[in-house]
């Protein structure tokens, strides 16, 4: 193992590049076998999972970035990596004009007003013949999964808004986007429950909580790769010589800051994309419709916001009484005074005046769309002892617990896998 410094370069077995719940998860799994450090370009830890509070007239507001449920259904070994954990039951609904139903749809439609469109959808899906595939697109998917007429009432627009794109069959899908578009067999998903915090410092626990006994360096940018070399470089003029590096970092980051000439992984990775996010967080006033419930989707065009959630419904420390911590997920060119103005036509705030606190988060990567090529683009990487995990770094639609699983299962390869000399 290589544990020293050498003049102005440094030594570590593994860098790792990004301290979000990935990169984190990582390092905690495999510090007692390799010297490890975390490199991360912000000031402080958490990355998308991070939390924080502010003081207002009301009382103290705590927010997360979005909704960041930790769903173990799958992989029911992550929550022994924690304390201060509760379970929760999920209570989503989706709203349909003025109805309000119980999320998923395709499981509680019968109860829409509109009997006609109750009676195509319930025709529809007697007609389905549910398969895994293969499709052609991720339109093809949503409307074999679903038929038609759910897929134009909800599927289409909502997936619109959520990715920030008009036309779906311009999207591959993979594994984990069908396993999230669940067939009408299944009946509860796999968040029907999940586990959060129970006192009330919001997700980033989920990163603190493993973040105790890892060498984590802020403020510290990678500029440069040299994969042959096994070197690295910051911005700050740092420079660290590894065995291994494991990167969170979106992936057509990595490659474009990776030095070499196979111009093939390099097209590749320029071809990647993703959606972008907005998101506003909100302290309002509490009132009787969003009491109770998690989150809420939108699928009508004309709403400027796809998702509301409420933090403080998870855990009430996270607003002060009377008062919601909310989240509003939003096409990236919402209008603030639309976002405002369809809160109140929703019955989310009564007037403008009941929001108390308001402040946006722009997501440069928020959904990664699914591409084979990432395939090619991980084996070169492996091959030079280069490994991209997590939701951004294997640019996929993931969530936290499989993030944990993969970093956990990766510390795990790594301690059986021979190390190569640095060329």
């Amino acid at each position: 193992m290589i544990n020293q410094t050498n003049g102005d370069i440094k030594m570590a077995d593994i860098v790792v590049l990004g301290a979000g719940i990935t990169g984190i998860a990582f390092a905690n799994a495999a510090r007692t076998k390799f010297n490890v450090k975390v490199f991360e370009k912000n000031n402080h830890i958490g990355g998308k999972c991070y939390s924080y509070s502010v003081q207002t007239k009301a009382g103290t507001f705590t927010f997360d970035i979005g909704g960041h449920w930790l769903h173990t259904n799958s992989y029911k070994e992550v929550v022994n990596l924690y304390t201060n954990l509760q379970e929760y039951k999920r209570k989503a609904y989706v709203q349909i004009g003025e109805d309000c139903v119980e999320y998923p749809i395709q499981n509680s439609y019968i109860y829409l007003s509109n009997h006609s469109i109750v009676e195509k959808i319930m025709s529809e899906m007697c007609a389905i013949q549910q398969q895994s595939g293969p499709y052609a697109n991720y339109e093809e998917m949503l409307q074999g999964h679903y038929g038609k007429t759910l897929y134009d009432l909800f599927f289409k627009s909502y997936n619109q808004k959520l990715f920030n794109l008009q036309d779906l069959s311009t999207i591959n899908y993979g594994f984990l986007e069908s396993k999230r578009n669940l067939s009408i067999k299944e009946k509860r998903g796999y968040n029907s429950t999940f586990m959060y915090s129970s006192n009330g410092r919001g997700a980033i626990q989920f990163v603190q909580q493993l973040s105790n006994g890892v060498d984590v360096r802020l403020n510290s940018t990678p500029s440069r790769i040299y994969p042959r070399e096994k070197r690295i470089e910051f911005s700050n003029g740092e420079q660290i010589i590894y065995d291994y590096l494991v990167s969170t970092i979106p992936l057509n980051k990595l490659i474009s800051i990776t030095e070499d000439d196979n111009n093939e992984v390099s097209h590749e990775a320029r071809m990647l994309k993703s959606s972008r996010g907005l998101i506003y967080n909100m302290g309002i006033k509490m009132n009787r419709f969003i009491a109770r419930k998690s989150w809420i989707y939108y699928p009508d065009k004309n709403i400027p916001f796809y998702r509301v959630g409420v933090y403080s419904n998870i855990d009430s420390r996270m607003a002060p009484k009377d008062y919601a911590s909310i989240y509003v997920e939003c096409i990236v060119h919402a209008d603030y005074k639309d976002i405002v103005k369809c809160l109140i036509n929703k019955g989310i705030i009564e007037k403008e005046k009941d929001i108390i606190f308001s402040r946006y988060h722009l997501l440069e990567e928020n959904y990664c769309f699914y591409n084979s090529a990432t395939t090619h683009i991980m084996d070169w990487l492996n091959l030079h002892d280069i490994y991209s995990i997590g939701r951004y770094g294997a640019w996929r639609w993931s969530s936290m617990h499989e993030d944990i699983h993969q970093a956990v299962n990766l510390s795990e390869h790594l301690q059986n896998v021979p190390v190569k000399s640095n060329t």
